[in-house]
């Protein structure tokens, strides 16, 4: 029986968070096919049809690319690295795995609010119906998911940081 990598670790959770993904995607789908629906009529505007269309491809397309992308994701999760490795080192790298697979769950999430956020902004200006401020989307929702991915970035580039941070966070507590 071989040792299970890191490597191996960060790979079944980019699967398992491909998985996740088509999931959602599937117990969505009926709440996207009313949306078409009422969206797909000719008193829309093209602006309006492409905006959900484009939100439907990049919601279907994530989990596809993680899957087939796997990989790739994987070995930038877990760089390779040829210095000596006590327990405290793996510790620390299953850790900052952890946290990057965390940052990449949440960005991976906040990019189709910010993408309908956008679609909703970009709407007030050529929808006349209604006057603008009853139009404008809440802009703490755009607050909210900026925050989101900014948090994930942080989580993704500063995982080794952050997770060395706790480690002695940990130590510091536990000496006396």
């Amino acid at each position: 029986m071989t040792n299970v990598t890191k490597f191996d670790i960060a790979l079944i959770g980019v699967k398992l968070l491909a998985v996740y993904m088509a999931i959602v995607v599937i117990e969505t789908l009926p709440n996207w096919i009313m949306t078409a629906g009422m969206v797909m009529t000719p008193a829309n505007s093209i602006i309006l049809k492409l905006g959900v269309v484009l939100v439907l491809a990049i919601t279907i397309i994530i989990p596809i690319f993680l899957w087939i992308l796997s990989n790739k994701i994987a070995y930038i999760i877990t760089p390779p690295s040829t210095e000596s490795r006590n327990s405290e080192r793996v510790d620390n790298d299953l850790q900052a795995i952890i946290f990057r697979g965390i940052g990449m769950y949440v960005l991976i999430m906040a990019l189709p609010q910010l993408i309908l956020w956008l679609h909703s902004y970009t709407k007030v200006f050529t929808d006349s119906t209604l006057s603008f401020f009853d139009k404008m989307p809440d802009i703490s929702i755009l607050i909210a998911i900026l925050l989101k991915i900014i948090l994930s970035v942080i989580l993704i580039f500063s995982a080794k940081h952050i997770s060395m941070f706790f480690s002695k966070l940990r130590s510091a507590g536990s000496e006396k």
